[in-house]
């Protein structure tokens, strides 16, 4: 993963540092849609409940003609890995499986689902004098973050674990949560030819939101420190602004 990011940074660099083949005198405000897809390793207190993620989401954002962007978005969490996989420990048999409904082995199995909610604000720096809405993207983003393990019961047949009962082992948490972005920020010729890439970390200080856990007969009154850092990537589509372009061909 260090590989990665570490690519992704020389890739955006690159693509940053190369030029454009449009000339802009100034920059201009643009309104825009934008649709993402990342991918996220977990750290600290995350890292002991859930392995790695994807996420999906999308918002809006508006640049100004002095390049400050600010806007709102949203991305929801999906992961397959759960660590934390004892919470069934006091209705298992000895062989470390619960039985259903019809004497069998139980089909339950756990994921990770959460989303993430903030407003965006930020500075688009251009890099060259070609194209003055293309740059080093750099932004902030206080929100709320939350998750939760996801338990499916394949085959609606095991009661233990009906919808009453899974708040007691769903581990629902959240908090305040800050993101930061640092990538590169392209605007093409034409409005659907936009897109972003960069390096994302977030920092949450989460809590338990149920009042009690099954497995712990009890509640868990502890902060928790949730970390998240990965790649990311949008396609912009450009709704209002933006400025005639004009071409010049050597």
């Amino acid at each position: 993963m260090k590989r990665t990011l570490t690519l992704t940074c020389f890739l955006v660099l690159t693509l940053a540092l190369r030029a454009q083949s449009t000339e802009k005198d100034s920059a201009s405000s643009l309104f825009m849609l934008h649709a993402n897809l990342g991918f996220h390793l977990p750290g600290a207190d995350m890292a002991d409940r859930f392995g790695a993620n994807l996420i999906a989401g999308g918002g809006v954002l508006y640049k100004t003609e002095r390049n400050w962007l600010w806007g709102l978005e949203g991305d929801f969490l999906f992961g397959t890995v759960v660590k934390e996989d004892d919470l069934f420990r006091a209705l298992e048999t000895e062989t470390g499986f619960m039985i259903d409904a019809s004497g069998l082995y139980a089909d339950v199995f756990l994921s990770e689902r959460g989303f993430r909610l903030a407003p965006r604000l930020g500075k688009l720096i251009p890099l060259g004098k070609r194209n003055a809405d293309a740059g080093l993207m750099i932004t902030l983003a206080p929100g709320l973050l939350q998750h939760k393990i996801r338990i499916d019961d394949r085959n609606n047949a095991t009661p233990q674990v009906d919808d009453e009962y899974l708040p007691g082992y769903d581990r629902l948490s959240n908090g305040f949560a800050l993101s930061g972005f640092v990538g590169y920020f392209h605007t093409g010729m034409y409005r659907l030819t936009s897109f972003f890439a960069g390096v994302e970390f977030n920092q949450a200080w989460t809590k338990s939101r149920r009042d009690w856990d099954f497995d712990r007969m009890g509640k868990d009154g502890d902060g928790r420190i949730d970390r998240l850092l990965g790649l990311k990537v949008g396609w912009v589509i450009q709704l209002s602004g933006g400025r005639p372009q004009e071409y010049y061909y050597y």
